[in-house]
């Protein structure tokens, strides 16, 4: 799960593992014209998915973004709560608020089925 603040700059990521989150800074070009304060910056574009790449000993967080669909009607869950499900891997499932099921709790009573 990836949080970006643009007055400070900034980038929260949840890490693997112990579920913490880090912060980053963005480095971003010294000119508010540049286009990827554009972005950044704006209320009509928002994150969506991003890669992360560790390349040359060195990490590297690249942004996407995209305008949200004026006409389209949101589909809400009953709380706002968003859950995803990915099969045979160690965190089987993420809500939207962080919270992490382990796939070892789940695996047997999956076997038993």
């Amino acid at each position: 799960m990836m949080t970006v603040f643009p007055e400070k700059e900034q980038v929260s990521l949840t890490t693997h593992g112990d579920h913490s989150r880090v912060r980053a800074n963005l480095v971003l070009p010294d000119d508010k014209d540049s286009y990827q304060h554009q972005y950044i910056d704006s209320d009509e574009w928002e994150p969506t998915e991003s890669t992360l790449h560790y390349r040359d000993g060195e990490w590297y967080l690249h942004l996407g973004f995209r305008k949200p669909k004026q006409d389209a009607e949101e589909e809400m869950t009953e709380n706002g709560t968003v859950f995803g499900v990915d099969l045979g891997v160690n965190e089987i499932a993420v809500t939207s608020t962080a919270r992490f099921f382990s796939a070892g709790e789940l695996n047997p009573k999956r076997r038993e089925v």
